[in-house]
């Protein structure tokens, strides 16, 4: 895949999946996202899709909040410096948090295109078994 656009809007859905099915917050140790995505990924890769995401910062600077900012810097900043050490300097322990940081904000922004609002958070699903005292509830048991 050498696509920008296609490898962003993938790792999107893939982790918008991960919510949906779980109805918990993605884990940064998620081994499925890790050996699917981050194990895999090359520097080549990554650096498609940080310059695609450079390149939205730019022409749409509304999309990014300055932490989303701070982590594609801070991704691009890592894998610049390394990127002749080795062919994926953002799958180690070293650059962990910069490579989930960076691919929490494709997330995010990906998402803000799309108008769609999936939070990385857990489901809070609360079950009542009895109502609730509200003031409709209250009409009808006095």
């Amino acid at each position: 895949m050498t696509n920008a656009a296609d490898m962003l809007v993938d790792i999107t859905n893939y982790l918008n999946t991960i919510i949906h099915t779980t109805g918990k917050a993605i884990d940064i140790n998620n081994h499925a996202l890790w050996d699917k995505y981050f194990h895999t990924w090359t520097n080549a890769d990554w650096d498609i899709m940080l310059s695609a995401l450079e390149d939205l910062t730019r022409l749409q600077p509304h999309l990014f909040k300055p932490w989303h900012v701070r982590n594609i810097q801070n991704a691009r900043t890592a894998w610049h410096a390394q990127k002749n050490a080795t062919d994926r300097v953002l799958d180690s322990r070293r650059h962990k948090r910069k490579a989930w940081a960076c691919v929490m904000t494709i997330r995010e922004v990906v998402n803000e295109i799309n108008g769609v609002d999936i939070p990385n958070e857990d489901a809070k699903v609360t079950i009542r078994t009895e109502p609730q005292p509200t003031m409709f509830g209250r009409l009808f048991t006095q």
